[in-house]
């Protein structure tokens, strides 16, 4: 069976829509999250598993970091801030990094977000990725 192609997001913004990738590196949180996201373990294509990354990264800056953005906090209470936010959303984050890789990639995906979980899958051949996003990680693989 032959790859698929790209997705509509990937880091280097050279497939699919450069839209997302630049509203990402607009906004000074989201471009630091996704320049420390780490992809810890792939079995995919490299360039599938970034577009998974940004896609993460876009959905944390959705219901985290816009949500945040205008409220009259310290620097120093932001991070606080975030993650009161953020563990309120982690459901509405998954389903947003589950439905946009879907709409990808095609098919049933399974998606974890949060802070502390352990993971044991089936999962069919070069459809598993686990990214660390700062303290949070996501977990995503297809099966069936």
């Amino acid at each position: 069976m032959a790859p698929k192609a790209p997705g509509p997001a990937t880091a280097s913004g050279t497939s699919g829509s450069t839209g997302e990738t630049t509203e990402l590196t607009e906004d000074k949180r989201a471009r630091d999250l996704l320049m420390k996201a780490t992809i810890e373990y792939a079995d995919m294509m490299d360039d599938a598993a970034e577009a998974i990354k940004v896609i993460a990264v876009k959905a944390i800056k959705t219901h985290v970091l816009d949500k945040t953005k205008k409220k009259n906090v310290q620097e120093a209470d932001l991070p606080w801030l975030e993650r009161e936010v953020e563990r309120t959303r982690v459901m509405d984050i998954a389903k947003q990094i589950k439905l946009d890789i879907e709409a990808m990639e095609g098919g049933a995906w399974h998606v974890i977000f949060g802070r502390n979980f352990a993971c044991y899958c089936t999962y069919e051949v070069q459809r598993f990725v686990h990214i660390k996003l700062g303290d949070a990680s996501v977990t995503a693989w297809k099966h069936g």
